[in-house]
């Protein structure tokens, strides 16, 4: 007769460690054996564990063969949110759904290989021991030059809020504590590891997919090394500062940041960092950019999701914003004046988005608005002619990227002008949405007419022409983590509809009103003035291009999906307007010797791969109803 299975059924008091080898426990924090067997970090108790008793015994297994293979499944819901997500959001369809789900299947075939990044899961499980990040720090000795360096030339300057200076120095007292079997402090050790998951990171985006393993292992001792600092239930700088550089990395548009920023904002608060900022006086102030960058990534996230900003006007005002190196006479190795731009323009955004709780704006606040981003234009201005004169060789790169920032600002604040003034109190009435559009019909947003703003084309176009300029920018592969952030369909859209609608529509230079001429650089202007028409078809035409080949490989599937669609638009403008195109073909040409579309066709002739080229299929039906859906959330409706 089988023996009956014993089931413990008092709590276990000692940790595991003492309790699996038989050993007393005096069942402290650490204990006194861990303490003296170096295994004090590791030290933990059975309440501790996700499961609080030993492990399952075999007779219990045995009767259920199956659990193994259960998994977590959890529901897909709906997300509510403001309906300002985007730019000239339509409130006709759902006043409360802003992010229609895709539901439509794209299939890719072998000739378009993605970046390896898309492949990577944050969530993913690790079963790290303290033995590992030993083992980790042991094998990452002959790279820890090079993942620092990289690390400091390619994620720092987008994310200063680290010193190279102290990295260096902490990492060689950490390697020599480890060769002297010495006690290492975790906080340290998560700093390091953090710097060189990012680096890692970056490299994998830039096209180095001999990197993915060493990136997962990276990060899953940061994880490990999170959980025993206890974040985000302990405060400590250390922790704050890793998690801030590791989440931005591989979410630089702050899309899925809305609850973890307003976190890492009271996280701050209570390590007194704004206060101890202030206490700082050197000329490499971290903390000050750790608590800027702080708001900046609330805020960051909170237009992204189309909410008013959780963080209050006195907790901005709190501190004041970096000083500019330069007129401390101090040089810097990275833009920081890039850094306080995009501070700037954080504040005014906060300003704007006010804008979403009020049911009508006086002319006096919203003439106020007006000026502060016309003040910002002059100010991005004066940084563009220092880049130039401090960072060369990416100087281009940070200014296009600067004036994209303020272009969404600026387009931003004249959706919520038109949906928030008097006068618009009586829009879209009338509108009804159809509904169980086949694919073919998706297209009737295009004839809708309404009434825009003089500026909001114009500045669309900037935008797009910005993008391109910072696309082909040599050299910044490296950058391709910040630059997948590109994400323009829905401003593309905004053209393309325009274009439709008024195919003869020239838009020169002189329709480019102050501030926008002023911040208009010299090879978007030879552009514009080659053909002040057929700039509009040659700038879609080469951005969509340059989109595939340098960013589609970086994105996720919904967005793919959305690049499609764009696509498909395309395609039905450009039939539209085909006699213009075929009585133009000549512009096309000269428009090609362009300085922006030759660096461009540098860039198309090293690969070759077309959206036609991966899309192998698309659930009719499905794509249909998720298409009209996302038009209509891109449809101008001012």
């Amino acid at each position: 007769m089988a023996k009956k299975a014993i089931t413990r059924k008092r709590r276990i008091k000692s940790c595991t460690y003492c309790y699996s080898h038989k050993l007393k426990c005096d069942r402290i924090t650490p204990c006194s054996t861990c303490v003296t067997n170096n295994r004090g970090i590791e030290c933990k108790y059975w309440s501790d564990n996700h499961n609080p008793q030993p492990p399952i015994p075999d007779s219990y297994s045995r009767k259920t063969p199956k659990m193994e293979c259960v998994e977590w499944v959890l529901p897909q819901d709906e997300v509510y949110g403001a309906k300002f997500l985007y730019p000239f959001f339509t409130t006709s369809m759902n006043d409360n759904v802003v992010s229609p789900k895709v539901r439509s299947k794209v299939i890719l075939n072998a000739n378009f290989i993605r970046n390896k990044i898309t492949e990577f899961n944050k969530f993913s499980r690790v079963d790290v021991h303290m033995k590992d990040v030993l083992l980790y720090l042991v094998d990452s000795k002959g790279s820890m030059q090079n993942l620092i360096d990289n690390y400091f030339l390619n994620v720092h300057p987008i994310v200063p809020i680290l010193s190279k200076k102290d990295i260096k120095t902490q990492a060689l007292n950490i390697y020599n504590s480890v060769e002297n079997n010495l006690d290492l402090n975790p906080l340290d050790v998560l700093l390091l590891v953090s710097v060189y998951f990012c680096s890692l990171y970056a490299s994998l985006a830039s096209g180095k997919p001999d990197t993915l393993t060493e990136t997962y292992r990276c990060y899953g001792i940061y994880r490990y090394l999170m959980d025993i600092s206890k974040f985000p239930l302990v405060p400590y700088i250390e922790t704050v500062q890793s998690f801030t550089v590791v989440n931005f990395i591989m979410d630089p548009n702050m899309r899925e940041a809305v609850a973890y920023s307003a976190m890492l904002v009271r996280l701050g608060q209570q390590l007194n960092i704004p206060k101890r900022s202030m206490g700082i006086h050197d000329d490499s102030n971290y903390l000050l950019y750790l608590w800027h960058y702080i708001l900046f990534m609330e805020g960051s996230s909170s237009v992204a999701s189309g909410l008013r900003f959780s963080t209050s006007k006195d907790v901005f005002s709190l501190v004041k914003l970096p000083t500019n190196p330069h007129k401390l006479g101090i040089v810097c190795e990275v833009p920081l004046d890039y850094t306080i731009c995009r501070f700037k323009m954080n504040n005014i955004f906060q300003k704007i988005m006010e804008l979403t709780t009020k049911h009508t704006i006086s002319r006096t606040e919203n003439a106020s608005i007006e000026e502060k981003i016309g003040l910002m234009y002059r100010d991005v201005g004066k940084v563009e002619s220092r880049l130039k004169h401090m960072f060369p060789d990416r100087a281009s790169y940070y200014s296009s990227s600067l004036y994209i920032f303020l272009h969404r600002l600026h387009l931003r604040f004249f959706a919520l002008e038109a949906l928030q003034l008097e006068s618009s109190s009586k829009r879209n009435k009338n509108f009804e949405v159809t509904k169980n559009l086949s694919s073919k019909d998706i297209f009737w947003i295009l004839d809708r007419k309404m009434t825009l703003r003089d500026e909001v084309i114009p500045l669309t176009l900037l935008l797009l022409l910005n993008t391109l300029e910072r696309i082909v920018q040599p050299n910044c592969e490296d950058l391709n983590w910040y630059t997948k952030g590109s994400t323009v369909m829905q401003y593309l859209f905004v053209i393309l509809r325009d274009m439709y609608q008024n195919p003869l529509k020239e838009y020169p230079l002189s329709s480019f009103m102050e501030p926008l001429y002023a911040s208009i650089s010299f090879d978007i202007k030879e552009v514009i003035m080659c053909h002040q028409l057929m700039y509009k078809f040659k700038l879609i035409e080469e951005l969509l291009k340059l989109l595939e080949l340098r960013l589609a490989p970086l994105w996720s599937d919904n967005e793919l999906y959305k690049f499609i669609l764009v696509k498909m638009v395309k395609e039905k403008v450009w039939g539209h307007a085909e006699d213009i195109i075929k009585k133009n073909s000549e512009q096309f040409d000269r428009l090609s010797q362009c300085r922006l579309f030759l660096l461009g066709k540098i860039q198309q002739e090293n690969q070759s791969i077309s959206i036609e080229d991966f899309v192998t299929n698309l659930e009719p039906t499905l794509f249909g109803l998720d298409a009209e859906k996302i038009l209509i959330d891109w449809l101008i409706d001012i």
